[in-house]
């Protein structure tokens, strides 16, 4: 498309689809999808909001704060699924989440509970529960406060890590 087009298209105009809801899914406008409307790139939008009054996305503020550096063949474990979903839930409050999401991590909440902790490491074997590997709950000990994480040397604690990475005040009421 033109570059005029391009000059229409700004940050205000992104956080507000950002907050719509796409009629044809049912879902709320995705940056691939606003920067598919306007003919320009992924990057072009991203870029846009972080010279506007950018406000980083849920998933963003997981992105930035993620305890771990998560090796790839672990991606599809179901701890590190569901610790990125905690993420998303502490920064949103569950807002955009959907219904399957929420229920998973309700389950996982009650898994945990205030005994255990969740272990990355990549060196934890497979096993019965762990099929992949590398995740563990391990018991809760003094030393790990309120975290529902494990800090151990594959650790990288930031600021805004600390509150993301705690039990949540309530649970997704699904």
């Amino acid at each position: 498309m033109s570059n005029t087009r391009k000059k229409t298209i700004t940050d205000t105009v992104i956080e507000n689809y950002l907050n719509s809801i796409n009629p044809k899914t049912g879902k709320y406008y995705t940056q691939v999808e606003i920067a598919d409307i306007y003919g320009v790139s992924k990057q072009y939008i991203y870029q846009k909001r972080k010279t506007g009054r950018y406000t980083p996305s849920p998933r963003e503020v997981v992105k930035q704060n993620f305890p771990w550096s998560v090796k790839p063949e672990f991606h599809n474990a179901y701890i590190h699924k569901r610790i990125r979903d905690h993420g998303e839930y502490m920064a949103s409050g569950g807002k955009r989440m959907s219904e399957d999401k929420l229920k998973k991590l309700k389950g996982f909440y009650e898994r945990i509970g205030k005994d255990f902790v969740v272990e990355y490491d990549p060196n934890i074997p497979p096993s019965e529960y762990m099929k992949l590997g590398g995740f563990a709950y391990r018991e809760r000990e003094l030393k790990d406060g309120d975290l529902i994480i494990r800090v151990n040397e594959y650790t990288t604690l930031t600021n805004e890590g600390k509150k993301l990475w705690r039990m949540p005040p309530r649970f997704p009421s699904i």
